[in-house]
């Protein structure tokens, strides 16, 4: 790992409310002209933590000082078909997405991203990284020391990269069920 990004969950909630919710998605494309087939699609693929990825990739550009010709690539891992409660409870706690709000939740959540709270991946990091790994593999999901320690391993990662097109085959058969 390079480095280690921490967000705050409201914020990653807020910004799938200007997703996900119909006052977002007018705030999106009258004030900051996303064609309304991009909103909508974007609406549907996007849950907290694809949220979360996305924000986490932004703080990663600018802790790195990347520029308009940099890429960087994150994945959408859940959709918004798991959060209409916890939309609810934030329109409630927070209010609905108008014009107002929607514009000071892009502006401050996704355009003022700051670079606090990332820890580059120093050696010394990256094994305390490691370390913290053992509750939730050996302890939580009772793998042993050895299968984590496994990881160390680059040819570990390669190994399970090829597992992904199984995995993605997976994920499409269990969500057609």
């Amino acid at each position: 790992m390079d480095a280690i990004v921490c967000l705050d969950d409201i914020e990653c909630k807020k910004g799938l409310q200007v997703l996900t919710s119909e006052g977002g998605w007018k705030v999106l494309t009258r004030r900051y002209g996303i064609p309304e087939a991009t909103v909508k699609a974007l609406a549907t693929i996007f849950g907290i933590s694809g949220v979360c990825n996305v924000l986490g990739a932004i703080k990663t550009a600018r802790h790195y000082q990347f520029g308009k010709q940099d890429v960087i690539v994150t994945i959408c891992t859940d959709a918004i078909d798991r959060y209409h409660s916890v939309m609810a409870d934030m329109a409630r706690d927070y209010g609905a997405i108008e014009d107002a709000r929607g514009m000071a939740y892009v502006e401050a959540i996704f355009h003022g991203a700051k670079t606090d709270w990332i820890k580059d991946g120093t050696p010394d990091m990256r094994r305390q990284w490691h370390h913290l790994k053992y509750y939730t593999w050996v302890e939580q999901q009772g793998k042993t020391v050895e299968e984590l320690d496994a990881q160390k391993d680059p040819e570990w990662w390669v190994k399970h990269q090829q597992l992904v097109p199984e995995m993605d085959k997976r994920i499409q058969e269990a969500r057609s069920a």
